[in-house]
C-alpha cells in the first residue's frame, strides 16, 4: 500500500515537473527567452533628458521638434506634455503647454493632426483622477498648446493610443478589461496573462459626437495609427505579438482587417511615417519587460523598432538594442535632422530611464 502511494507521488511530482519544464519552453520559445540579443551600431545616440516615462513621441513636420507625453514623476520631472526643441544645435525639452487645462495632466499617447491649412491639434490619451479621458489641444503658432476640450465617455475603459483623422475625429485604442494593474502584480498573475491573455481590448472611433466600436477582439490593444492617405489603419496587439492592418472606408471610417502580421516580440506604439511607411515599438522578450516595469527584476529588457512598408507589410528591423541604452521602449518615430540624415526619437516607461533617446545614423 505504501509502495503504491510511493509511486503515484513520484508520478504526480514527475508530471508537475514536466508540465513545468513544458510551459517554460513554451513560454521562452513564444517570447523569445531563448534568443539572441544584437544591440546597433549604425546610429549614434543622445539622451534629452528632463522627463519622466516619455510614453510617446509624435513629430511635428511643421516646425520641427516633436511633441512627448510624459507619464511618471521622478525627481523634477512630473506628468505633463512636453516638446522637443531642436533649436541652437542641441535636443532639449520644454513644457508645451501654454495655460494648465482644467484637469491635471497624466497623459499617454497621443496623435498629431495637420490640417490642410496648416492648422495643428494634438490629441492626447489623459489618466486623470477623474476617470479615462481624451483631451484635445490646438497648437499655437509659437508651436506651444492650448487646452481646447476634454472627452470623457463610457467607451473610454482603458484608452492606450489615439490616432488623428481631423481637427475634431480620431480612431483610440482600449487596451484591455481585464484587471491589469492587479493580475501583472505577482509572479503567477504574469504567467496566467504570457500563457492566455483576455482578448477584450478594441478600437473605437469618434465621429465629433459619439463614440462607436469599429475592431474588437485584441489581446491588449496597443497603438493606433493611421497612414498619411487616410487607406489604412493599424493596430498593435501587445500579448498576440503582432499589427493588425485594417483598409479603412473614407466615407464611413469602418474597418475591414487585410491582414496580421506576426511581430519579433510585444508591440507598443505604432507611427506613421510622411513616406506612408510604419515604425513600431517592440519589446523582444516581453516577460523581461513585464517584471522591470515593477521592480521585480534589475534585468533591463531588450528593444527594438521595426518598419513596415504597405507595398508588402514585410517587417524591416531599424534598431535594435540589448537594454543597454534603452530599457522599456514605448515609442520609436522617424523624422530628417537638419543636414537631412534619418533620425530617431524613442519613448519609454522604464522606471530608470528619465529622457528621450536621440538617435541618428551615424557620420560615415
Amino acid at each position: 500500500m505504501i509502495r503504491t502511494m510511493l509511486r503515484g507521488t513520484l508520478a504526480l511530482a514527475v508530471a508537475l515537473a514536466l508540465g513545468a519544464a513544458g510551459t517554460w519552453l513554451w513560454v521562452a520559445v513564444r517570447y523569445h527567452l531563448i534568443a539572441p540579443l544584437a544591440a546597433d551600431t549604425a546610429h549614434s545616440c543622445a539622451r534629452i533628458p528632463g522627463v519622466a516615462k516619455p510614453e510617446d513621441v509624435a513629430v511635428d513636420t511643421v516646425r520641427g521638434g516633436a511633441f512627448v507625453s510624459g507619464s511618471g514623476a521622478n525627481g523634477r520631472a512630473v506628468p505633463g506634455l512636453y516638446r522637443v526643441d531642436f533649436s541652437g544645435g542641441q535636443a532639449s525639452l520644454t513644457n508645451a503647454v501654454a495655460a494648465p487645462p482644467p484637469l491635471a495632466l497624466q497623459p499617454h499617447g497621443l496623435s498629431l493632426y495637420t490640417g490642410p491649412d496648416g492648422r495643428q491639434t494634438l490629441f492626447v490619451v489623459n489618466h486623470a483622477a477623474q476617470g479615462h479621458q481624451i483631451m484635445i489641444f490646438d497648437v499655437q503658432a509659437d508651436g506651444r498648446l492650448m487646452w481646447r476640450s476634454t472627452l470623457r465617455d463610457p467607451a473610454l475603459y482603458s484608452p492606450n493610443d489615439v490616432a488623428a483623422v481631423s481637427p475634431s475625429a480620431f480612431y483610440v485604442s482600449n487596451a484591455t478589461r481585464a484587471p491589469t494593474a492587479k493580475t501583472l502584480a505577482t509572479a503567477w498573475g504574469r504567467l496566467k496573462a504570457l500563457l492566455n491573455f483576455p482578448a477584450t481590448g478594441n478600437v473605437a472611433y469618434f465621429d465629433g459626437v459619439s463614440f462607436h466600436t469599429v475592431a474588437d477582439g485584441f489581446k491588449l490593444a496597443n497603438g493606433v495609427s493611421m497612414s498619411p492617405d487616410g487607406k489604412y489603419v493599424l493596430v498593435s496587439e501587445t500579448f498576440g505579438q503582432r499589427v493588425s492592418i485594417f483598409r479603412r472606408d473614407g466615407a464611413t471610417n469602418a474597418l475591414r482587417l487585410e491582414r496580421r502580421v506576426a511581430l519579433p516580440g510585444g508591440p507598443d506604439n505604432i507611427d506613421s511615417a510622411p513616406d506612408g511607411t510604419f515604425y513600431v515599438a517592440v519589446t523582444p522578450r516581453l516577460p523581461d519587460l513585464l517584471a522591470y516595469t515593477r521592480k521585480m527584476s534589475l534585468t533591463r529588457p531588450a528593444t527594438e523598432i521595426v518598419r513596415l512598408d504597405p507595398r508588402e507589410w514585410k517587417v524591416n528591423p531599424v534598431w535594435r538594442d540589448n537594454g543597454t541604452k534603452l530599457a522599456a521602449i514605448s515609442s520609436g518615430v522617424a523624422y530628417r535632422t537638419a543636414d537631412g540624415r534619418p533620425g530617431l526619437l524613442f519613448g519609454n516607461i522604464s522606471p530608470d530611464d528619465n529622457f528621450v533617446l536621440n538617435c541618428t545614423e551615424a557620420k560615415r
